[in-house]
Parts: structure tokens; sequence; C-alpha cells
């Protein structure tokens, strides 16, 4: 595995930290109090890494662009996040991964029919207020979903994709 920084700031410290293998690059790090409310992810990319954008103060955008697997507690304590849109190429996502963040929409894109399968949850979201959790998913993996054990807890807050106003 082969490390790179990218984007260096004025005080010479490396914004973004990547790691790569020989099939995946890994998002590590996202600076927490880097300026600028938007970040696209780069479609080289593969994986955001544990904690990638943990305790981030600014960002209120991210684009996963081709993102196959987010990573435990990737979002944790995000602070202008509140809304994440997961696009289909997702096929997993962490533990915690959006603990105790402002996060509280979820758009998944991931169809079992179009895309082969429902996005896997690997553990709990955790996010601070469950009560104002909402999950869209696609209407035609609505029940598809709630065949994996851990999407039946959030039974409460998942909602069909077409019921989205975007």
């Amino acid at each position: 595995m082969r490390g790179y920084r990218d984007e260096k700031n004025t005080n010479n410290i490396y914004t973004y930290i990547y790691l790569n293998s020989e099939t995946n690059i890994t998002l590590k790090r996202y600076p927490p109090n880097k300026a600028g409310k938007t970040f696209d992810v780069p479609e080289t990319t593969s994986i955001i890494g544990k904690f990638a954008f943990g305790f981030n103060k600014h960002l209120s955008s991210v684009d996963l662009a081709q993102i196959t697997y987010i990573a435990d507690f990737a979002f944790e304590l995000s602070e202008a996040l509140v809304l994440q849109d997961i696009p289909n190429t997702v096929e997993r996502i962490g533990h915690n991964s959006i603990m105790d963040s402002e996060i509280f929409t979820l758009v998944l894109r991931r169809s079992h029919i179009v895309d082969g399968s429902a996005t896997i949850l690997e553990g709990e979201l955790a996010t601070q207020e469950m009560q104002f959790l909402v999950i869209y998913i696609p209407d035609e993996s609505y029940s598809n979903y709630f065949q994996q054990d851990r999407w039946i807890r959030y039974s409460y807050a998942v909602e069909k994709l077409s019921k989205y106003a975007e």
C-alpha cells in the first residue's frame, strides 16, 4: 500500500491524505477545519476511510462520486452536513458512519434490481437524534432493504425515494 498527499495549504500541512492499494484508493482524512462548504471526492477514490470527514465543521455537501464503501465513523460529529446522498455505487456502509453528526437525511440510490443488491449496513448508524432520521431508498428495493436485519431497526425512518423532493 502506498500513501500520497494532495493539496497543501498555506501552513504547509497536507489537507487530503489518500492510501493507494492495488485496487482501491482510500480517502483517509479531510481536514476538519478546512474552509469551504463543498467537496467532490475524486472519481478515482473508491473508499471513504474511518473518520475521513469526522469532526468537520464546514462541509455542507460531499459528492461521493464512485465510492463503493463508507467506513466506520466516516462522518462522525460532522457539524454542517445535514443530508448525505449515497450513490448507487456504495455497496456497504460501516458501523456508526454518521455517529453524533448532524446528518438526519440519507438518500440511498442503490437498487437491488438495477445494481444487483441493496446497500449493506454493517452496524448502527448512531445519529444524535434518531427520531429525526429519514432514509430514502429506491421504491423498487423497499422490501429488499428490510431483508437485512440492520435495516429493519430503521424501518420507522425509511421512506420511498419517490417521496424525496430534491
